[in-house]
């Protein structure tokens, strides 16, 4: 028999080609194609054929498309065969870039293929996106039988329909795989939220990825849509036995109250399978799912009232820590009397059946994505959005032997499916941050960030001006015309990670008019006249007041950019403005409206007590305005001699004030 990991990958290496070579080279009937495995590891991919040549990657165990081959390009013999050593010419993907290069005869496996393209005759029922992988599937395994199965629901509300709350989860550092909507998201903190310390909300374009039934049409991936009903011709005790080999399942029962005491696992689980109905190897890969290969207390046995318990498919085991997740599935346990192993597998496996079998859950695709009844989208098996992935792997393992097996795949085809599948969003630190902070404008009362869904009603032209977090931006009209009677409007945001989003506004209009849309908030416009004008949330306005603009603060006289040097008010405060930009000047004394005010960080400081240095003169300033005060006043440890509110630096002698006599040389008291 050939070796499983070598024949599992020339699988996937042929799924690899035919996403690469396009039908319309292939022959009006069948194809002979190539594909290569190069099954070793740290494998230098050469320029040319030769071991001399620049090195272009390195890899190990990785499925390529052969384009072609040539002697070694030193006549370098193979010991083995003491004839010049073949190199291979492949090509495949690494990471954005596509590698061509040379590998060596002895470190790869090559395959031929028939491709047989009149299959796509019989794939009528299905969207041509999926004819080409169907197509190959159908050569390395005429047996099987893929069914289109017909969603009625759209793609798009399908996956809008799962991006809620903590429905789908994700293990990873990368914010552009997370979600930021309304429970996944802390938009006060600026922070995402866990939903168990280890996953966080998935993102909606992670939730449709694995969504897409065309991202898995591949020898891989294919067992998620694999019907999970019983069979007992091909579901053998040594099947099992392949599948958790090397795992807790991998042993004899030893608990002596067990009815299939001495007897090894696998022999339950198959029995298990005969009682539910259910697969016996989707039972052994869920419960190696659910347990990992070295199982935990639940299958070792906890006690609950006295009484030794197990839960192998981990029924109604959650929780925040460990322990919580063991106690609430040891309680359960108890109250289903699950008193010994067998009891716990095959009542677990019958449960598994009437629960999702029968409610047509019968793949690992619908058991995650419960679309058949978009009403019970809690009845789903897991909450990670990968969990049909990992669930199928051990099933995979088994059948991927056992070509001639006829097995039947239910694959979903949605409503108004996309024209290319669903990617995977690149791995980087962006947010998904495609939402709009707010939208203020006549109609909208109550906005909320995560109601993409508004109704208006106009009766003339009007705006909306928005407000977006940091990184995103609008990328929808600035102006809509808007016909008399009832106008759809969607306004779209685009976030760090290049996604958008809308938000559909439902407007009622009495007649013809225009919306315009604009950021919220005050800037500046020049208009055809050479003048900048003021505007707020989107309207030109005839304000006195500073703006900030482009990092800069300009002053506006009735509505429009006004190079004047002079104090204006903003904010319940006086502020410098010099040629019609407000400055931070040092200290100083500004004459408004006859009236001398000191000025001190480029805002009228009206507590201050001081002296203040102005055109080589010394002033005396009280509540922030020049005094004509005469007085002895002490500033910086020194007395000065004040009169009519300037220091009297040119004057030295005796001056009575108050009462009282001072010495006094050039103004300052000795």
């Amino acid at each position: 028999m050939l070796n499983f990991k070598k024949w599992l990958a020339f699988l996937l290496a042929l799924t690899l080609l035919l996403s690469i070579i396009p039908f319309s080279t292939l022959s009006a009937a069948e194809e002979t194609v190539k594909t290569g495995y190069i099954f070793e590891t740290n494998v230098n991919i050469r320029k040319d054929a030769t071991t001399s040549s620049d090195k272009l990657d390195n890899v190990s165990k990785l499925n390529v498309t052969v384009l072609g081959s040539k002697n070694d390009t030193k006549s370098t013999k193979n010991p083995d065969t003491n004839k010049t050593y073949v190199w291979y010419k492949i090509s495949y993907v690494s990471g954005s870039k596509t590698i061509t290069g040379y590998v060596r005869e002895d470190l790869i496996k090559v395959t031929e293929v028939t491709v047989d393209t009149t299959f796509e005759e019989q794939l009528a029922a299905f969207p041509k996106s999926y004819h080409k992988d169907l197509s190959l599937l159908h050569a390395l395994y005429p047996n099987w039988k893929f069914i289109a199965d017909e969603v009625d629901t759209k793609f798009s509300s399908a996956v809008a329909a799962q991006d809620k709350d903590t429905r789908k989860l994700v293990e990873t550092t990368y914010n552009s795989w997370r979600s930021m909507r309304k429970g996944s998201y802390d938009w006060e903190k600026g922070k995402f939220i866990t939903a168990d310390k280890l996953r966080y909300g998935a993102s909606r374009e992670v939730i449709a990825y694995y969504m897409d039934p065309r991202n898995f049409l591949n020898a891989n991936d294919i067992y998620i849509f694999m019907q999970q009903s019983y069979d007992s011709k091909t579901q053998t005790v040594a099947g099992i036995e392949k599948i958790v080999d090397g795992t807790f399942l991998d042993a004899k029962i030893t608990d002596k109250k067990d009815k299939y005491y001495g007897k090894r696992y696998a022999a339950v689980i198959r029995y298990a399978g005969s009682k539910s109905g259910v697969n016996a190897y989707v039972l052994a890969a869920t419960i190696l799912q659910e347990q990992g290969i070295k199982g935990t207390a639940l299958t070792k046995g906890t006690t609950y009232s006295g009484k030794k318990v197990y839960n192998f498919f981990n029924y109604m085991a959650s929780g925040s820590s460990t322990s919580a997740i063991i106690n609430n599935g040891t309680k359960y346990a108890y109250s289903q009397k699950w008193y010994t192993p067998t009891d716990a597998i095959v009542s677990g496996a019958k449960k598994y059946g009437s629960g999702y079998i029968s409610e047509g859950q019968d793949t690992f695709f619908y058991k995650n994505f419960n679309v058949h009844n978009p009403d019970k989208l809690n009845h789903q098996y897991a909450q990670s959005v990968n969990d049909s992935l990992k669930s199928a792997i051990k099933v995979r393992e088994t059948y991927s032997e056992l070509s001639n097996i006829a097995l039947t795949f239910r694959i979903p085809v949605f409503k108004s499916m996309p024209e290319k599948a669903s990617k995977l969003p690149k791995k980087s630190s962006k947010y998904n941050n495609y939402y709009f902070e707010n939208l203020k404008g006549e109609g909208i009362t109550k906005f909320s960030r995560f109601t993409t869904k508004y109704t208006l009603s106009a009766k003339g032209d009007f705006r909306i001006a928005y407000t977006l977090p940091e990184g995103a931006s609008y990328v929808g009209e600035e102006q809509y015309a808007i016909k008399k009677g009832e106008n759809t409007v969607k306004l779209k945001v685009k976030s760090e990670t290049g996604y958008t989003r809308s938000y559909t506004l439902t407007i009622t209009a009495t007649k013809d008019c225009t919306l315009s849309v604009c950021p919220a908030g005050e800037t500046l416009v020049k208009h055809e006249d050479g003048n900048w004008y003021y505007y707020l949330d989107g309207v030109q306005t005839a304000a006195t007041t500073l703006v900030k603009y482009s990092g800069k603060w300009f002053y506006v006289k009735d509505g429009v950019w006004c190079k004047e040097t002079t104090l204006v008010k903003y904010n319940n405060k006086w502020f410098y403005v010099e040629n019609g930009k407000w400055t931070s000047k040092p200290q100083t004394l500004f004459k408004f409206n006859d009236v001398w005010f000191y000025i001190n960080g480029g805002k009228w400081d009206n507590t201050a007590k001081t002296l203040v240095e102005y055109k080589d003169k010394l002033f005396y300033v009280k509540s922030g305005k020049w005094a004509k005060e005469t007085l002895i006043f002490k500033h910086n440890g020194k007395r000065y001699y004040v009169k009519s509110g300037i220091v009297q630096t040119d004057f030295t002698g005796s001056k009575k004030i108050n009462g009282t006599t001072y010495k006094i040389k050039n103004g300052i008291v000795v």
